[in-house]
This record gives structure tokens, C-alpha cells and sequence, in this order.
């Protein structure tokens, strides 16, 4: 799942969309950092820390990582764990054919 979508993220970069992760992973921040950078994840990700913290409930998360698409006007277009969907997302978002 991963170089595909930074590859994607890179490619489309100037667009108007975001992508977005959220993940539990109970390391501490600055090795979840070094981590991200290492592995060139530009994107904003929610480092929870711990799979019970609240907001993975208030926002019907089911598993890691969740990813987000959200549209130019705010708008959540794709949740869940499929790179390849959140790119099919982006590409109708950006009308832009494969």
C-alpha cells in the first residue's frame, strides 16, 4: 500500500485534495517521525498512541491504518484501508482518468 501512495501523493501534490492517516502505533512520536520521513509519508497522520484512545470511536475508525480522502470543500470522499481506493477517490475528485 505505501509507495503506491506516495508516489501518488508526490505525482498529484499541487491538487486539491488531502490525504490523510490515522494510526495507533504505540511508539513514541519522534520515532513514528523518523519513521514517516524514512519512509517518505509527506501526508498529515494522527499518531493516537494507543488503539483506545476516543477518537478512532468518534470518527467509526475499524482498523490501521485508516485513510482519508477529503475533497477540495472539506468533504471526507473515502475512509478506509485500501490505498488503491483512496486513489481511484482521488481520481474522481480531480476527474482524472487512469
Amino acid at each position: 500500500m505505501l509507495p503506491d501512495e506516495v508516489k501518488l501523493v508526490e505525482r498529484l501534490k499541487d491538487q486539491p485534495f488531502a490525504l490523510i492517516g490515522l494510526n495507533s502505533d504505540e511508539e513514541d512520536r519522534d520515532v513514528l517521525r523518523k519513521k514517516f520521513a524514512d519512509k517518505k509519508i509527506t501526508w498529515r497522520n494522527g499518531m493516537l498512541g494507543n488503539p483506545m484512545h476516543p477518537l478512532p470511536s468518534l470518527w467509526n475508525v475499524r482498523g490501521w491504518p485508516t485513510l482519508f480522502v477529503i475533497d477540495q470543500e472539506g468533504k471526507i470522499r473515502y475512509k478506509g484501508h485500501s490505498g488503491e481506493e483512496a486513489e481511484e477517490e482521488i481520481f474522481k475528485i480531480l476527474k482524472i482518468t487512469r
